[in-house]
């Protein structure tokens, strides 16, 4: 079904609809895509719960036994153990979060979709990324947030900056720990990097956010004084951030400062926060140094 709506949209003649049933196809592809990144949240924020039983797969359970190994085609595969179950699983839950960011990226950029169509799905996607764990999925929801974000700022909605702001509120937040930083940083700089793309996209000349949201990035992996989560989401932020083609002009200024907050990081006592700033100083050395 995604594929389909992903097709159709892709291939509507739009300017020959009537205004009220361009939206509605719009609503209705829109409405298709939250469901299924809905549907898949659970899998895609927690995969390691998914795989629980993995262990179980053998190859019997996947059709590969003895009776395959002879080239007997005719005898029946075994039933399917719980680990091949949740392996099939969770295959299926990334392939269809990735079609699903798919969809709502042809929703933002094909037709005039509604403002209240282009902040749901921001809404949506902006919450895949705070929590989805599979790097395909990852990167198909910046795509189509990007293109939800500079939409919206084009048309002057302002929401896009609202969702930076929460952001900024969520990588600096007290009491996260050690849960806040494994697999689940993947996101965090995904999510910063799409509404930084929409920024772009949207402004004509010099981009003030992206300038901003560097400086806060340097200023908390510089300062010993934050919490070490936020130092860490800073620094895998920045590098992300830096590294990305389509900020490069705009990110061109910031190497040698974020350079600079990742050698002072190296003093920190905790390794994550060591880790994370050797990490981002080695990606920012090959962007001076070519």
């Amino acid at each position: 079904s995604l594929r389909c709506a992903r097709a159709l949209l892709a291939g509507t003649p739009w300017g020959e609809l009537k205004p009220n049933e361009e939206q509605a196809a719009l609503d209705r592809a829109s409405s298709l895509a939250q469901d299924a990144l809905a549907c898949t949240a659970t899998l895609l924020a927690s995969p390691q719960a998914a795989l629980a039983g993995a262990a179980d797969v053998d190859a019997g359970g996947v059709g590969y036994g003895a009776a395959a190994d002879a080239g007997d085609t005719s005898a029946p595969s075994p039933p399917l153990t719980s680990g091949g179950a949740s392996l099939l699983r969770l295959s299926a839950a990334w392939r269809t979060g990735r079609e699903a960011a798919a969809v709502a990226d042809a929703v933002a950029r094909a037709g005039d979709a509604s403002t209240a169509t282009l902040t749901s799905i921001g809404a949506s996607l902006s919450s895949c990324l705070q929590t989805c764990k599979h790097v395909g999925v990852l990167d198909a929801a910046t795509v189509a947030l990007a293109a939800a974000c500079a939409s919206l700022l084009a048309r002057g909605d302002v929401s896009p900056r609202a969702w930076l702001a929460a952001w900024t509120a969520r990588a600096n937040a007290d009491g996260q720990g050690l849960d806040d930083v494994v697999r689940r940083s993947a996101g965090v700089p995904c999510e910063l990097v799409a509404l930084l793309r929409g920024e772009v996209a949207a402004v004509a000349g010099p981009c003030a956010a992206v300038g901003d949201a560097v400086a806060a990035l340097v200023a908390t992996l510089a300062n010993p004084s934050r919490p070490w989560p936020a130092r860490v989401h800073a620094a895998h932020a920045l590098r992300v951030v830096v590294d990305d083609a389509c900020l490069s002009t705009a990110t061109a200024f910031a190497a040698v400062p974020a350079l600079a907050a990742c050698l002072a990081a190296l003093g920190a006592p905790g390794w994550e926060v060591r880790n994370a700033a050797g990490l981002t100083a080695a990606s920012l050395v090959r962007r001076v140094a070519g």
